[in-house]
């Protein structure tokens, strides 16, 4: 995979961008940077992008999950999953069980955010508007580790493979998912819902959908994309 690393770009996704449409990279490649000044979340959401963190683009073809028959609401969960298992490989082997998975993608460490992004600084999360989120964390609480830019390399790089090796495989063995990212989920551990409210977790669909059970009515629910903090 062609591995594009910047020590700063506004946007990694919009970087990845205008690589794609100037067919300066073709799919498969990444792009890794150190800081980013015009981060962005979901939903718009502001992200907070100080030097010294991963930021990944991780471009790929999108016909081999299309042809494949795999359902798509599958691949934010394999991310997830290499993301955690890139992580683990930092820490002592008596952290490494702090480490969890929050549906679709996010990485949990001590239930707060890791996400895959060391994290010098942790920023102060607020509790509600725009930008209501997850405490977070970084890795260097976990492990003592090296200069930030090798790891961010590193880490960036591993991902980006990993990432494009799953695609390969594509459509002849996508591997079971749904099992790898349910071996790492405190399911029954109710999460608040963006929308307010909370939700139990009860099980991950095998299309990667979460079923839930509401809190304050008792009803199931299935959700397909990322609603929760």
């Amino acid at each position: 995979m062609d591995f594009q690393f910047c020590e700063d770009v506004e946007s990694t996704q919009d970087t990845a961008r205008a690589l794609l449409s100037s067919k300066a990279c073709s799919p498969p490649f990444a792009v890794c940077a150190s800081s980013q000044s015009k981060g962005r979340g979901t939903s718009s959401r502001s992200w907070f992008s100080p030097s010294g963190n991963l930021f990944l683009t991780v471009v790929v073809p999108s016909s081999p999950l299309f042809t494949s028959g795999v359902p798509i609401t599958l691949l934010p969960l394999k991310v997830g999953c290499v993301a955690a298992a890139a992580i683990k490989r930092l820490l002592p082997s008596d952290r490494v069980e702090a480490v969890k998975l929050k549906w679709p993608n996010d990485v949990l460490m001590d239930r707060k955010k890791v996400s895959g992004v060391l994290i010098e600084t942790a920023p102060e999360i607020p509790d509600s508007g725009d930008n209501l989120g997850r405490e977070s964390t970084c890795i260097g609480n976990y492990a003592p580790l090296p200069d930030a830019d090798s790891v961010v390399r590193g880490l960036g790089e591993e991902i980006a493979t990993n990432i494009g090796e799953w695609f390969k495989q594509l459509p002849s063995s996508p591997g079971d998912v749904v099992g790898e990212f349910s071996s790492q989920v405190e399911f029954g551990v109710r999460i608040r819902m963006r929308e307010g409210g909370w939700v139990v977790p009860l099980r991950i669909e095998s299309d990667g959908q979460l079923l839930v059970r509401v809190e304050a009515t008792g009803v199931e629910r299935l959700l397909c994309s990322d609603y929760m903090l």
